[in-house]
């Protein structure tokens, strides 16, 4: 079982078909896996610290089904899954091998397309 997360800034664009705010990718929860964070060089997000900058604006964070995430419980479910397994044998569905940092609580992919 996996979980995406998203934030979702205030007057950030909207979709011309539905109204609703475009999503940014934070990064995914999967089971037995370390946390899978997203980063956006297009957004000058880095590192998990500029995530939690980011967190400090107005907007919300929320997953998948639309529950929304304070940005401790966020930086909690990220910390959580520090003595999982690394990416480093993951084939990703065809997506990129992504980048293991030693040590710390996730891993992360840099300028993936999640769509």
């Amino acid at each position: 079982m996996s979980t995406n997360y998203y934030w979702l800034e205030d007057g950030e664009s909207h979709c011309s078909t539905c109204g609703c705010h475009e999503r940014v990718h934070i990064g995914k929860r999967s089971v037995g896996w370390k946390f899978l964070l997203h980063l956006h060089s297009d957004r000058h997000i880095l590192s998990i610290s500029d995530w939690q900058y980011m967190w400090t604006g107005t907007g919300i964070i929320e997953d998948e089904y639309g529950q929304k995430i304070e940005t401790k419980e966020m930086m909690e479910i990220i910390e959580a899954q520090k003595g999982e397994k690394p990416h480093d044998e993951y084939s990703g569905y065809g997506m990129p091998v992504p980048v293991v940092v030693e040590g710390a609580a996730y891993d992360y992919w840099l300028d993936v397309d999640f769509s």
